[in-house]
């Protein structure tokens, strides 16, 4: 699960959000773990749109999130909306800056998944996005699922912690992808 790995992700990723911002949270747990975040440093005002049971629990409530739901069909290890209903619902919304966790990153293909419902929510979520930010833990490099969701040029940032191979950095730069790494 590196647990540990993920919040100190979710804490450089708040980094990168701004107060008033719009923004996305998938239903990943790197996402669920910004969620966590954002609800205990309340100094910045966000409107937050989620399709991710728990985070949407995490943030209900807060004087400083505005949260959107996105609804849908609930399923999935994560408690999440997906399926065409979500898919239709998040054709609604337009945000500043997505935060998504993913399965696997393969720098010659792209951020890659298996082919489920929630990696069409994904792909949707760059749709609606300005800026994309993948949060991914150093053991999510290197590997491939049958499914990209997204070429490596649509990601404005990957958030990995310091874990992530030398190979992995080279491959990174070599490719012109920021990568910023939480410590």
């Amino acid at each position: 699960m590196n647990t540990e790995q993920k919040r100190k992700i979710a804490a450089c990723a708040y980094n990168f959000i701004d107060d008033r911002d719009t923004i996305i949270i998938d239903d990943a747990s790197s996402s669920f773990y910004l969620a966590l975040y954002i609800k205990e440093h309340p100094e910045k005002r966000l409107a937050i749109v989620t399709n991710s049971l728990l985070a949407g629990n995490e943030l209900a409530g807060l004087d400083h999130v505005d949260l959107y739901m996105i609804g849908g069909h609930v399923g999935g290890h994560l408690a999440a909306t997906m399926g065409d209903d979500a898919l239709e619902n998040m054709k609604h919304f337009q945000v500043d800056k997505a935060f998504i966790g993913v399965h696997s990153i393969n720098f010659d293909v792209g951020i890659t998944s298996i082919a489920t419902p929630q990696m069409q929510v994904k792909r949707v979520i760059l749709n609606m996005s300005h800026k994309v930010y993948v949060l991914a833990d150093s053991s999510k490099f290197g590997g491939g699922y049958l499914s990209v969701i997204y070429p490596m040029k649509d990601i404005y940032k990957i958030i990995t912690d310091d874990s992530i191979s030398t190979e992995n950095i080279k491959k990174a730069q070599k490719e012109n992808i920021s990568l910023v790494i939480a410590r």
